[in-house]
């Protein structure tokens, strides 16, 4: 039951992922900074929230994306 569940809820989140990256508007995808199980050095022990220097590194690809768009 539960795999089933995890599964759903994957399908679920990929649906969401498409159509978010499909829109006209800017997105900072972060799979490629956290990687698809994340970095650990990345989050805090929950594995779900950015420590500090996962702050910094979102921060950081923020302002980079917003200077791409303000060139």
């Amino acid at each position: 039951m539960l795999a089933a569940g995890l599964s759903s809820r994957t399908e679920k989140l990929g649906a969401v992922l498409e159509a978010v990256l499909c829109q006209p508007n800017p997105v900072v995808d972060f799979r490629d900074i956290f990687g698809r199980h994340g970095r650990k050095e990345l989050l805090l022990s929950d594995g779900l929230q950015p420590s500090l220097a996962g702050q910094k590194t979102i921060s950081r690809s923020l302002v980079r994306m917003l200077a791409q768009l303000f060139r």
